[in-house]
């Protein structure tokens, strides 16, 4: 283990899993800014994504993941590959000593997820989940305001949303309102193969081809309402996220794949909230926080980073959302029969 000291001890050794367009342009940029934090390896199926990735970010590229946690043993393993293979890379990580941060959807199966908590309870090592829209900063103020109860009581929180925002739009939602004990909603797909997402995850909408609506109940009797769909234009809008509570509403506008930071405001009176100042407004600066995040809770301090039972929890709302499609009624939370995959009707 390396001992030059960074930030809260000695440096944490990253390894990735998966080293294409995300690792390239969001993740490894991240670790290199860090104090304390060195990416010693990159492993990809392509040799040449690999040797890539240990080009620009240092350390050795290897095409057998389980070949590099072998030779490497790095403290910290990023996994970045395809959603329907985060599972056997993960577990394998968690079970080789490291503590993994897996990009989202955690898995495409709700077994899956369920040996991911499992592995990691069993090792004792932390599995953080990259829901970086929590790092928003736009979200942070939200978050703040409402734990503040500068809204009074919750009553209502929305979300309009582009289909690639639609399982990021859950975990926020959930972080935003707490845990979720119901669960209703439809969703129909497109037959037009071209809004179909590359991958497809049995259990869940994930990204809806065509549109979703889900109802949120939370247990503090408020209620979550995502809507999505793929028709949307992610240069005009992401998403829209609305607060409704006692004392007024909090509108979060403005959000584009171009600029992430939007503008939030108040109501009644339309006044406009500061919360951020910085220069850059691209998706670097959720990664960045959201990678920090992870890594100080690794260190030990308290963070916004989604945990492995985080994935799980949205992970249960979206098959439950199958389920409530599929059967036309309320889906409680937690499931209790949660080993029973409802299959998704793309032509509804």
């Amino acid at each position: 283990m390396s001992t030059r000291e960074g930030s809260g001890g000695p440096v944490l050794r990253v390894a990735v899993i998966g080293c294409g367009g995300i690792a390239m342009s969001q993740h490894g940029p991240a670790y290199q800014k860090l104090a304390g934090v060195e990416i010693v390896a990159g492993s990809d199926v392509s040799a040449e994504r690999a040797a890539a990735f240990a080009a620009r970010f240092g350390g050795r590229a290897y095409t057998d993941y389980r070949e590099m946690l072998a030779r490497e043993r790095p403290m910290i393993v990023d996994v970045c590959t395809p959603e329907d293979q985060h599972v056997e890379p993960t577990v394998a990580a968690l079970e080789a000593g490291a503590d993994v941060l897996c990009e989202k959807i955690m898995a495409h199966t709700l077994a899956g997820g369920r040996a991911m908590v499992a592995a990691a309870a069993r090792t004792g090592r932390f599995l953080g989940i990259d829901y970086n829209y929590r790092f928003f900063p736009i979200f942070q103020e939200l978050k703040r305001q409402l734990t503040a109860g500068e809204l009074g009581e919750l009553a209502l929180l929305t979300v309009a949303a582009h289909a690639f925002c639609f399982h990021h739009a859950i975990d926020l939602l959930r972080w935003l309102g707490g845990p979720v004990e119901a669960v209703s909603g439809q969703y129909t797909a497109t037959v037009d193969p071209r809004y179909h997402y590359r991958v497809q995850c049995p259990d869940f909408v994930y990204v809806p081809s065509r549109n979703a609506s889900l109802v949120l109940r939370f247990a503090s009797g408020a209620l979550g309402v995502i809507s999505a769909s793929r028709f949307e234009d992610l240069h005009a809008r992401m998403l829209r996220v609305e607060a409704v509570g006692e004392k007024g509403r909090l509108t979060a506008d403005g959000i584009t794949i171009d600029d992430i930071i939007g503008r939030l405001v108040r109501w009644p009176g339309g006044e406009e909230v500061p919360f951020f100042a910085g220069a850059e407004r691209g998706f670097n600066v959720a990664f960045e926080r959201s990678i920090q995040a992870f890594i100080e809770r690794v260190r030990g301090a308290e963070t916004d980073a989604a945990t492995g039972e985080d994935g799980y929890a949205v992970l249960e709302i979206e098959h439950a959302l199958v389920r409530a499609n599929a059967e036309g009624r309320v889906i409680p939370l937690p499931l209790t029969d949660a080993g029973g995959a409802a299959a998704q009707e793309d032509g509804q």
